[in-house]
C-alpha cells in the first residue's frame, strides 16, 4: 500500500474566522463536553465526544435474587437485547481544535475529491494549511509558551455498536468517518473555550472559495 506523503488540512467556516486564522493564526478551541451536547445539521456534534469507555451488550440476560435470601438462586426476569454501558468524564478534560484532512500519495494529485455535503453547511469559504509540519510545529511552540499540554492525530474511526474498551479522544464511530478529522487536543479542565493566536499563518496558508461543483483539487508544486 502506497505510503501518505502529501498532508494537507482544511477549515471550513465564515470567510471572517477564517481571516482569523490566516492572518493571527487564531485558534477558536471549544472544550470536549460541548461537542458532547451540540446538535446542528452539520454533524459537528457527538454524544460519545464525553465518553471514555463503553461496553456494548447483545443478549445479556438479567437475573434478580431475593435479598433477604442471599443463598437463594438468580432467577431470570428478562434479556436485554441490545444496550451500552458508558463512563464519562465529569468534566471536560480539554479543547479540540478541529480540520478535515487529506492524506494522499502520489496517485491522489491531479485527481478531483468531492467536498462532503456536511462540510459545505459550515460555509462558503474554507482555509487550506499547504504546509502540515510547519502548521503543528507553530503551534506546539506557541502552546508550550502558554504552558498548555497538547497531542495531536488523526482522528481513528471505530464501529461503536460493537465496541468494548476505553475510547479516546482521538476516536469517533464511524458514521463520521467522511469528516477525515485531524485534531489538536489541549489538555485543560476548566470546561471553558480558549482562544489562542499562533501568529500568522499567511506563508503556509490559503483561503478558497467553494467552487460549484463542489470539489478540490491537489498538485505537487515541486514538479
Amino acid at each position: 500500500m502506497p505510503e501518505h506523503t502529501y498532508f494537507a488540512l482544511l477549515k471550513f467556516g465564515k470567510l471572517e474566522h477564517l481571516e482569523a486564522l490566516r492572518d493571527k493564526g487564531h485558534l477558536h478551541c471549544k472544550p470536549l463536553n460541548y461537542f458532547a451536547d451540540l446538535e446542528d445539521e452539520c454533524h459537528r456534534g457527538d454524544p460519545l465526544e464525553k465518553v471514555s469507555y463503553l461496553h456494548t451488550i447483545d443478549g445479556a440476560e438479567i437475573r434478580i435474587k431475593d435479598v433477604d435470601a442471599p443463598d437463594s438462586e438468580y432467577k431470570l426476569v428478562g434479556t436485554a437485547h441490545t444496550g451500552v454501558v458508558q463512563k464519562s468524564y465529569e468534566v471536560s478534560p480539554g479543547n479540540l481544535f478541529c480540520t478535515y484532512s487529506f492524506r494522499l500519495d502520489k496517485e491522489g494529485l491531479n485527481k478531483e475529491f468531492i467536498i462532503p455535503e456536511e462540510c459545505l453547511k459550515l460555509g462558503d469559504h474554507y482555509l487550506v494549511i499547504k504546509d502540515f509540519e510547519e502548521f503543528i510545529k507553530r503551534v506546539g511552540q506557541r502552546l508550550s509558551a502558554l504552558n498548555f499540554s497538547a497531542r495531536h492525530g488523526f482522528v481513528g474511526y471505530k464501529d461503536f455498536s460493537k465496541f468494548i474498551g476505553t475510547k479516546t479522544v482521538f476516536e469517533k464511530d464511524v458514521s463520521y468517518r467522511f469528516q477525515k478529522e485531524f485534531r489538536i487536543f489541549i489538555t485543560n479542565p476548566t470546561d471553558q473555550p480558549l482562544d489562542i493566536e499562533i501568529g500568522t499563518l499567511a506563508d503556509i496558508s490559503e483561503i478558497c472559495q467553494i467552487d460549484d461543483e463542489h470539489t478540490i483539487m491537489f498538485f505537487d508544486v515541486n514538479e
